[in-house]
């Protein structure tokens, strides 16, 4: 507990924000589905952001959380909206103020004086490749928490660099809020170590989506000859303009060499941005290809029954590595790379720069059955791995939030497969 909060007596479960998903993201909805998984049964879950949480299967387990408006805040909405908006202010702030919090949460709604932790899984959003806006204001808002007796934790994430000046100061103003802050890979934790934060306890851990299951398809059997295949526009608009020329070449070549491998290529939508993507890409392929758009439950369990994969979204890679299956992958950023050196595998991440041959070998070569055969162990027993450390890092949060720990035992395979990598 740092010595900067005083926190007074709960007989209650604590009260938790989660914040950072956008549910257009399948990634963002398995970070949150990982959360109510792990903290459903011993925290009150809600959110103050809007998720599109009515396209979220546990909808029920997660309430709304309300702050209330201010006489400032209602005058202002008189004044610059309508006198509709805010009598309709007025009775929240009625609500808020009298209703019991028992009462709140049977209406599915959470008092922000009520809110007793925040975790933080944004995935990537702090970082020269972002902007202060963002950051300033959750700056604001994470203080505000603070001032009430919250604890800080942001779950494990990719983070930086932060050579930017401004950029850095924000960062380190934010970050310094915080009681726990993990990393989710090296480069990401020695960026964070040269902010020098020295009130914050820092770890690192994995993604916290490995411990998420799929939903397995009705046939999975259909899927061993079908390749994954995930694009992300961020290629486009986050790298250089060599690299953006060359990107939708290589999505339809990669697809070109699952045919000639006599495979079927599947398109896999991870995010609703890159639709119109996939139709540029349908556009110049010679025979259609179909489209998987499903939830990120449906999605991760297509990924660990299909052959194999090529991707360019971090958690479709995450969720196709976890489960064993080979896959290669293209980067905007460094989390690509981490990723894949965790796995035992970093030639098997790569970039757009490298010669064509070299990408078209690369693709070959998760196809080839003995490779692909004796990257399918190597992944598993990395993947067992990852689960180990996600379980250790949960731990270590359930203490700061004063619950009591609840993870799941590691299954016989992962087990032998831990075991296994160690020897």
């Amino acid at each position: 507990m740092r010595a900067d909060r005083q926190k007074g007596p709960e007989s209650h479960a604590p009260t938790v924000e989660i914040l950072g998903p956008w549910l257009h993201n399948k990634g963002d909805e398995l970070m949150l589905c990982a959360v109510v998984e792990q903290l459903g049964e011993t925290c009150t879950l809600g959110t103050s952001t809007l998720m599109g949480l009515d396209h979220v299967p546990m909808q029920p387990l997660l309430r709304r959380i309300w702050w209330r408006p201010s006489l400032a805040d209602l005058a202002k909405a008189a004044q610059e909206k309508s006198l509709r908006v805010a009598a309709s202010e007025a009775r929240l702030a009625t609500e808020l103020t009298f209703r019991s919090r028992e009462s709140l949460l049977d209406a599915g709604m959470i008092r922000g004086s009520d809110v007793s932790a925040l975790l933080d899984c944004s995935g990537f959003a702090y970082g020269d490749t972002w902007t202060t806006p963002r950051m300033r204001a959750r700056t604001t808002y994470y203080r505000q928490l603070r001032q009430q007796g919250a604890v800080l934790v942001m779950l494990p994430q990719a983070l930086g660099p932060f050579e930017d000046p401004e950029i850095r100061e924000c960062a380190r103003a934010l970050l310094g809020l915080f009681d726990l802050v993990y990393a989710r890979d090296a480069d990401s934790l020695a960026h964070l170590a040269s902010l020098e934060v020295e009130t914050v306890e820092i770890g690192r851990a994995p993604d916290i989506t490995h411990l998420l299951e799929g939903t397995p398809p009705t046939r999975p059997g259909a899927w061993r000859d079908r390749v994954c295949v995930v694009p992300n526009a961020r290629l486009l608009d986050r790298t250089p303009p060599e690299v953006s020329r060359r990107y939708v070449d290589f999505v339809v070549r990669s697809i070109a060499a699952v045919h000639t491998a006599e495979l079927e290529p599947w398109i896999v939508l991870h995010e609703s941005n890159d639709r119109d993507l996939v139709r540029e890409i349908l556009a110049r392929l010679d025979a259609p290809v179909p489209v998987l758009d499903e939830d990120a439950a449906v999605t991760k369990g297509v990924l660990g029954a299909s052959h194999a994969a090529i991707g360019s979204r971090y958690h479709a890679l995450v969720g196709a590595l976890s489960q064993g299956v080979p896959s290669i992958g293209t980067s905007w950023s460094h989390k690509y790379d981490q990723l894949f050196s965790e796995y035992g595998c970093p030639e098997l991440g790569f970039s757009l720069q490298e010669a064509e041959h070299e990408v078209d070998r690369a693709v070959r070569s998760i196809l080839e059955p003995r490779r692909r055969a004796e990257l399918h162990r190597r992944i598993s027993a990395a993947a067992a791995r990852q689960k180990v450390e996600v379980r250790d890092m949960w731990d270590r949060v359930e203490a700061v939030l004063g619950v009591e720990a609840r993870h799941p035992a590691p299954s016989d395979s992962e087990a032998q497969n831990w075991t296994r990598s160690c020897v």
